[in-house]
């Protein structure tokens, strides 16, 4: 069985993305009825997720030290794509945000290298890849699918390629709002025209 990928989104920041990323992932894979294989995909450079459920210490000495968080993936996809490292991304052991630890829930996680790197991204192809960074996150996902029943993705407030690329891997999105104008405007956006831009502009 493969994994259901959720995206959570909104262009406003604040009204829960994260939290609900968090709750659900815990709770899938935490429930003694449900006890769900999750993995969570940190793409907010703000790191809000992956400093939740990660020391920072671990954070840094076994994955950003060593270039193993989301940023360089879309670097450098072809490190994850070819199965050399696609395992050295993803944190394992110790990942809650409470006293309990989830052998089931796993983290990609981020790192503020990526406000840097998205904006590197190629306009076409990788380079010997045939491969769009629009399309990166569904070939990740692809390879991942099978060890997971569900991928949840934390997306920061904007849109670009990135964040596309987790529209196009998801099966379903939630898009939480708070009742007030600037959450509700941003909630729009979305429905009304970024998914409709992504889309197309892909096809």
């Amino acid at each position: 069985m493969t994994a259901k990928v959720i995206s959570i989104c909104n262009l406003k920041g604040g009204v829960g993305k994260t939290t609900i990323v968090m709750a659900l992932a815990e709770y899938l894979a935490g429930d003694t009825m449900y006890g769900k294989r999750v993995l969570v995909i940190d793409l907010d450079p703000q790191c809000n997720l992956t400093n939740i459920l990660m020391s920072e210490d671990v954070w840094f000495s076994q994955f950003e030290r060593n270039k193993l968080t989301l940023p360089y993936l879309f670097k450098q996809p072809k490190d994850f794509l070819s199965h050399i490292k696609n395992e050295d991304f993803i944190a394992k052991q110790y990942i809650s945000n409470i006293k309990a630890k989830f052998q089931s829930l796993h983290l990609i996680p981020s790192s503020p290298m990526l406000f840097e790197i998205q904006e590197e991204l190629p306009e076409g192809f990788y380079y010997n890849l045939g491969l769009k960074p629009i399309d990166l996150l569904k070939e990740v996902i692809n390879n991942l699918s099978k060890k997971y029943d569900y991928i949840l993705i934390d997306c920061p407030p904007t849109i670009n390629k990135t964040i596309k690329s987790a529209f196009l891997a998801s099966n379903f999105c939630i898009l939480p709002c708070t009742p007030n104008r600037m959450s509700i405007g941003g909630l729009r956006l979305i429905l009304r025209g970024c998914f409709k831009r992504v889309f197309c502009s892909h096809i």
